[in-house]
């Protein structure tokens, strides 16, 4: 559990780093997928979080359906 909130919390700054990425006249640039990508993670991670606080057989069905 307690990996699981620091990836959400990594994963929270991520997209302030992509943007410094896209500002900066000598770092790579990433693509729109990334963020799209980073989102998604996001989202995984959050449910991952959300359902370990809950009741988990309930909430592995839920993520079951969602892939």
């Amino acid at each position: 559990m307690h990996k699981f909130k620091i990836a959400a919390k990594e994963a929270d700054e991520l997209p302030y780093e992509v943007e410094v990425c896209q500002k900066s006249s000598f770092l790579p640039k990433p693509d729109k997928a990334l963020l799209d990508k980073l989102n998604s993670v996001v989202l995984v991670i959050s449910k991952i979080i959300s359902c370990s606080k809950k009741n988990v057989s309930k909430c592995l069905a839920i993520q079951i359906s969602i892939f």
